[in-house]
């Protein structure tokens, strides 16, 4: 009986303890919004089925993307968490790369993919 009762309150204790995890925004690239001729365009915010999604981007003066910033992600559950925590860096360096908004869809965060695609897109097309 014993057994059962630990057993129940790690459990308890585990999920208390999953449910109220808290992600941290994604690193910035240090100085890139201090850059002489640096600018930043925010993308209009694309509805998912999960939440929206919004990024903004830094230019530097040769319009090259210097860093990319999560602005609004789907957040409504520790799943939409999890899966923002693992697809969005995937999301931001697949843009650094290829200096662009045609990303690869990251397997298991389709919607969040295409999400930051299409938010991305939208801050590429005010340059």
């Amino acid at each position: 009986m014993k057994r059962v009762v630990l057993a129940l309150v790690s459990t308890c204790t585990a999920v208390a303890a999953l449910l109220s995890y808290r992600t941290t925004p994604l690193p910035t690239t240090t100085g890139a919004a201090a850059v002489a001729g640096s600018r930043t365009l925010t993308g209009e915010a694309a509805q998912t089925r999960w939440g929206p999604v919004q990024v903004a981007v830094v230019l530097d003066a040769a319009d090259t993307i210097v860093q990319v910033q999560v602005l609004q992600q789907p957040d409504g559950n520790h799943r939409d968490l999890e899966i923002g925590a693992y697809a969005l860096p995937r999301l931001q360096a697949q843009a650094l790369e290829l200096q662009s908004a045609d990303v690869d869809v990251v397997s298991g965060a389709t919607y969040t993919s295409e999400g930051y695609a299409s938010s991305l897109q939208s801050a590429l097309d005010q340059r």
